[in-house]
């Protein structure tokens, strides 16, 4: 059963690798990657999450909600990020 799904999974993969190849440029969707740890502080019975982002979709995240230019590695803007 196990050697079906890794099939399955190959197959979806070469797929997707030759049919992103034949898309052109403009139509490709950019690619956004995050992580997320959540963590259970049983000493405190609390959770921890921690997120980690590109500050560049943070940047376009923190614009698009406060209607603000934003600029995170700006020394001058750090007070107002």
């Amino acid at each position: 059963m196990r050697a079906t799904y890794s099939k399955l999974l190959l197959g979806i993969l070469v797929f997707v690798s030759f049919s992103s190849l034949s898309m052109k440029e403009e139509a490709k969707h950019p690619l956004h990657v995050s992580t997320t740890e959540i963590n259970f502080n049983a000493k405190d019975k609390s959770l921890e999450i921690s997120c980690r982002v590109f500050t560049d979709d943070f940047e376009n995240a923190l614009a698009t909600q406060y209607k603000t230019k934003t600029d995170l590695n700006k020394p001058a803007m750090h007070k107002a990020m």
